[in-house]
This record gives C-alpha cells, structure tokens and sequence, in this order.
C-alpha cells in the first residue's frame, strides 16, 4: 500500500502508476492523468502510450491507492511528492547499506526521519551533498 497523502485528487492531476514487475517489466512508474474522480475509483489514463498502441487506462481506490487485489504485488498510483519520498528513502537506504550501517526493526535508528538524518550526517562528514 502506498503512503497517505492528504492532497486533494481531482480530474486533470498526473500521478503516477507503478505495476507490478512481472506485468509492468521495467518497473519504472507510468505517467497518467486523471480522468474521473468519483469519491471512491479513481479513473486515469496513460500519458504516454507506446508507439502504436492505446493508452492504457486504471481504475484504483483513492483511499488505498491500489487497485484492491489481493497480495502484496498490487497496482498502485503515487502522487509525484510521494515517488520523490520513495526515491530519497531508496537512496537513504543504499547509502547506509553502502557504508555497512544496517538498523535493525526494533532499534531507534529504524525510524526514516532518523535514518535519514544519519545518513546526511555521515554524508556532511564525508563532504558528500545531503539526501
């Protein structure tokens, strides 16, 4: 499930369609806009479609931000705030894991905020640009 964002969707909005990897293949997320925004099923099509084929379209919960499927490979949407959150928090993590700092899920140093400002500070110490 994605994370939560208190942005209001309306029709018009891009965001963002991440497929699971064994249907999307690159696993890069898919520009899209919406189309319809009922209160529940939101409604948006490709911006981009392949050379010489449809824009694919998806209908996904606005509250979950999935297609609600079962399991844990599930289409979802992201708002582009929420992608470059994930993106830092991936770069967060390979730092810390490219430097041998690894936190283990009951320790304090698990939280993102606090991973994040170890990072940085490790980066600052290293003359490297923050996260």
């Amino acid at each position: 499930m994605a994370e939560p964002d208190s942005t209001p969707i309306c029709v018009g909005d891009r965001l963002l369609v991440v497929e699971p990897r064994w249907r999307a293949g690159s696993g890069e997320p898919i520009e899209v806009e919406v189309t319809k925004a009922p209160p529940v099923w939101l409604e948006m099509t490709e911006v981009r479609a392949r050379e010489g084929f449809r824009p694919r379209t998806w209908k996904l919960r606005r509250d979950t931000q999935d297609d609600g499927g079962e399991g844990h490979s599930r289409t979802h949407f992201l708002t582009p705030e929420q992608y470059a959150q994930r993106q830092r928090r991936a770069a967060v993590n390979a730092y810390l894991a490219e430097v041998g700092i690894r936190t283990e899920r009951d320790k304090p140093w698990n939280d993102e905020e606090r991973r994040i400002v170890l990072a940085n500070l490790l980066r600052q110490h290293e003359g490297l640009p923050a996260l």
